[in-house]
């Protein structure tokens, strides 16, 4: 199974309408992005955790690969960035694609529904450690994550199809699927944001800007950003756009930098090779690429609280699901698509990336420095 694109699955509707939704590597989804850093990272001494500070929340799903992927169990774990201390913070199999408040503090992350729908639509907040894990929204429809929690905790920015059941235009006439700001308190009614494909939203660390995801055309992706209030959408990758990576493609799952002038990325720079992750200016000039590995795909970059590392995850280009393996190009058997996490250093030239866990891991999320907001206590 090739896994050199992003990957978009079409769901049918009761009525025979199809809708697609992206998926974002969740188990019962399973979604593909591509990228890695190359041989070189292989070469010389390992490269060595010590020192690496902060903790990490991200997915685990250890049998993704079984042939119903809605049967698949996916939990949130958390570990630190050098490796130790390894936590389960959910044990139901039906939670993932995890982020953090503003403050540090608690864990935003998404939950399926109960069998036989078993619906990414629920919107669950759980303490930094795994405890007090409760309900915080259940909304109309699959969530198309991940979820992003504005830097006053005030507001969420979530893509979701609303409605996706439905065959024909939505009952109340608003938007069947798209880019919406929820309230953390209370429901008031979401608004529209942005494009109806945009999704992976990230605020700006001051709240003025998003910045996501979103398909300019069919079978590409790209970054682009907005103001807060949903105006001036800008495209910051694409064909011809970037210098000196003018060929930049499919990307995705945009990061801002702590201090707001960079964002880091995933995409790739033709369709013959896995995805990397880059790393460019916030107006989309200066891009420089991360990772090279030819044969690895890596993706969902994240930012460490002083901007000084990098994590993300990567797995074998290509690669095969368990239950349907394939034949690799000299003809022998692919790898499973197996992940890991990795942590790179940005402020070392020489850097390679560390790897960080030893079992199935994606969608790592760096927690932030814990701060106080208006109103917490």
């Amino acid at each position: 199974m090739k896994r050199g694109s992003m990957e978009v699955f079409l769901f049918r509707h009761p009525g025979g309408k199809l809708s697609d939704l992206h998926t974002l590597r969740s188990c019962w989804l399973i979604m593909v992005v591509p990228l890695f850093f190359g041989p070189m990272a292989l070469a010389g001494a390992a490269p060595t955790s010590k020192g690496l500070t902060g903790r990490i929340v991200f997915d685990h799903c250890p049998d993704r690969d079984i042939e119903d992927h809605s049967k698949a169990h996916n939990d949130i774990y958390s570990v630190n960035a050098d490796g130790t201390q390894l936590q389960a913070l959910t044990k139901d199999g039906k939670s993932h694609n995890p982020s953090w408040s503003a403050d540090g503090r608690r864990i935003l992350y998404i939950h399926d529904t109960a069998w036989p729908s078993r619906l990414p639509n629920e919107l669950y907040v759980m303490d930094s450690d795994g405890g007090n894990a409760h309900l915080l929204r259940q909304l109309d429809g699959p969530i198309q994550g991940p979820v992003s929690s504005s830097p006053d905790g005030k507001t969420l920015a979530v893509n979701y199809n609303r409605y996706f059941d439905k065959a024909g235009p939505s009952p109340d006439g608003k938007e069947i699927c798209g880019f919406f700001l929820i309230p953390v308190q209370g429901q008031d009614e979401v608004c529209p944001m942005f494009s109806l494909t945009a999704m992976a939203p990230a605020w700006r660390p001051d709240g003025g800007k998003l910045v996501f995801m979103m398909q300019p055309s069919l079978g590409n992706s790209a970054i682009a950003v907005g103001a807060a209030d949903g105006s001036h959408q800008v495209q910051l990758t694409g064909p011809g756009r970037n210098i000196p990576l003018p060929s930049i493609r499919d990307a995705g799952f945009p990061a801002w930098s702590p201090n707001g002038k960079q964002i880091a990325f995933n995409a790739h720079i033709s369709w013959m090779d896995p995805q990397q992750v880059f790393v460019m200016r916030a107006d989309g000039s200066y891009m420089r690429q991360l990772t090279t590995n030819p044969e690895r795909e890596c993706l969902h970059p994240t930012w460490s609280p002083d901007g000084a590392e990098v994590a993300f995850y990567c797995m074998p280009s290509p690669c095969h699901d368990k239950f349907g393996p394939s034949a690799g190009p000299a003809g022998g058997t692919e790898p499973p698509c197996d992940s890991e996490i990795f942590v790179l250093r940005l402020n070392e030239p020489t850097s390679k990336p560390i790897q960080i866990t030893q079992i199935d891991g994606a969608n790592p999320v760096f927690a932030p420095v814990p701060k106080m907001l208006s109103g917490n206590k």
